[in-house]
């Protein structure tokens, strides 16, 4: 839809998506949107309407009033005066239900703040609590869209426990892996090999590491590659102006993972397009902004249930009996951007909602434990804003003491603290001594520490442009001194040439020439010395 009405007015997608955001924020507040807005939202606004969307439902199932509720007895209504415009739309006349409050009189003191050094610590006390009970009883309470939301997956998935995961096209890797790959394609000519490398290892194709330093598209040009995927992945790449976003999808992503990648082509309807960067820039900003793209990912059981996981800012009531607040900070702060359309009165009843929605969730469960940082960046963490409204208002809250007597610094469980690294100390015989004349070599690292030499092996760093150009003068050095019938056949230029050939991929195009006269004085040089010293036919050693 977002698509569509951007292709309608001839709006940016961004701005049409942003626009259409701020109209359905608008909607929760007052019926008559079109008021507020400006010359380019009105155009918005008039596209907008003509799809069927909830909102519309909305307002056609209040001038209606269907019967839905006479088929109930009493009806009650929690905390009515947090409903927003569009959800008392929803509800029976206001003689036919009865207005609960939302909170009693009753007075509630936290009993401790935990303050932790950093995310990852407030992630692995929270996941801790949930493996020492059962998953179903407990519920995170978090900043999702912040750092510690990605510590508390990662926290969960590393000791396996269930959680519900809400599954979003952004989550999904195989539609991240596409994305990026029309991304490099787009810079072909300008990227290296280490760029794609472990992108095209993903599509199954294969490049070695010590190719890592080459320009891609000179490490093509060249011919090393042998693998006919990996010649069919970079030749997609080279090409990628010329085909479609579907013809890339087919050719490129394995199988497994196309059905998601067409889905979100279809819906974004630019299947049939030719890959450009306009659109490539839309299908990444619907990726990460729009949260109600379909796709057909399947989420695993042990993600529909256990743990809950619960954002701060969209959450009141949590139905768990164990609570974990993890944060508590600022980024807890509910946000009033973009409220501009209220005046004063409105914008003020909406932040006492807010205060009051927050001392609600912090209320929730039978068992509680609070979890702050103890800094952030550098200074003392400041609490969440609306702690000033849950202490009465009188004083401002600038620390954790502010709001509890009891702060406690450290992990909540002090046996965690056993937690750590085995370390084992190897015997070393004092008495022996490594000579020290052993020249730079792979044997003096092997025979300095055998660990690292092997380690090396296996961790193999890629070759760089100075070690291919060295090593290749020092093999024409070898090659005119050991046989100097052979090698003088030739001038030392037609040497030059086959170096710099080989060193091409390596460089970039406007500084290849400048490099191959390098190597021309290089091997002319070398070819001087060589015969001013009559040297020939060495013993190599």
């Amino acid at each position: 839809m977002v698509r569509r009405v951007s292709e309608s007015t001839g709006y940016d997608l961004r701005f049409v998506h942003a626009e259409i955001e701020n109209i359905r924020r608008m909607q929760r507040f007052t019926s008559d949107v079109r008021s507020h807005l400006g010359k380019r939202s009105t155009k918005v606004w008039d596209e907008y309407t003509k799809y069927m969307t909830l909102e519309r439902l909305i307002d056609a199932f209040e001038e209606k009033q269907p019967p839905i509720f006479a088929n109930y007895g009493k009806i009650a209504v929690i905390g009515l005066e947090f409903y927003d415009n569009m959800d008392k739309k929803m509800l029976p006349p206001i003689s036919d239900f009865d207005d609960i409050e939302l909170m009693g009189y009753e007075h509630y003191d936290i009993g401790e703040v935990r303050l932790l050094g950093n995310d990852k610590q407030i992630a692995d006390c929270a996941v801790d609590i949930a493996e020492r009970t059962d998953p179903k009883d407990v519920a995170i309470v978090l900043d999702s869209a912040g750092p510690i939301a990605d510590a508390v997956r990662s926290a969960l998935y590393r000791r396996q426990i269930p959680f519900i995961n809400s599954l979003s096209v952004k989550d999904l890797h195989s539609i991240r892996n596409y994305l990026q790959f029309i991304r490099l394609a787009l810079s072909y000519r300008t990227i290296k090999v280490r760029e794609v490398r472990s992108l095209i290892s993903s599509y199954r194709g294969r490049i070695h590491q010590k190719y890592d330093e080459y320009s891609l598209h000179r490490f093509f040009e060249s011919g090393t590659l042998k693998d006919e995927h990996t010649i069919e992945l970079v030749s997609c790449m080279r090409d990628i102006r010329e085909k479609s976003f579907l013809d890339v999808c087919t050719s490129c992503v394995p199988k497994d993972e196309r059905s998601n990648i067409r889905i979100l082509l279809a819906q974004m309807d630019c299947a049939d397009s030719t890959v450009t960067e306009p659109l490539l820039e839309d299908l990444i900003y619907a990726v990460n902004n729009i949260g109600n793209l379909p796709h057909n990912e399947q989420i695993p059981q042990d993600e529909k249930e256990g743990v809950l996981i619960a954002d701060c800012k969209n959450s009141i009531y949590v139905d768990r009996p164990v609570i974990v607040y993890a944060g508590l900070g600022v980024d807890w702060n509910r946000d009033m951007k973009g409220l501009d359309f209220l005046n004063s009165g409105q914008r003020k009843d909406e932040a006492n909602r807010n205060d009051i929605m927050f001392n609600v969730l912090i209320q929730q469960g039978s068992v509680r434990f609070y979890f702050a940082n103890a800094t952030r960046g550098g200074k003392d963490a400041v609490p969440c804003v609306h702690f000033e409204y849950c202490m009465g208002g009188e004083n401002p809250v600038t620390r954790f003491s502010d709001i509890c007597d009891n702060i406690t610094r450290g992990i909540w469980d002090m046996t965690l603290r056993d937690r750590g690294v085995d370390h084992d100390c190897m015997d070393v015989d004092q008495s022996y001594r490594m000579p020290t004349h052993i020249s730079s070599s792979a044997f003096k690292d092997y025979y300095s520490c055998p660990r690292r030499y092997l380690f090396r092996t296996l961790v193999s760093a890629a070759e760089n442009e100075h070690t291919i150009v060295g090593n290749k003068i020092h093999d024409y050095a070898e090659f005119r001194i050991s046989y100097p019938d052979l090698a003088t056949q030739n001038p030392p230029d037609y040497y030059a040439d086959m170096i710099a050939d080989i060193c091409a991929p390596l460089q970039a195009e406007e500084a290849a020439e400048v490099e191959r006269s390098k190597i021309r004085l290089y091997c002319r040089a070398i070819d001087e010395m060589v015969s001013s010293n009559n040297l020939g036919k060495g013993e190599l050693r």
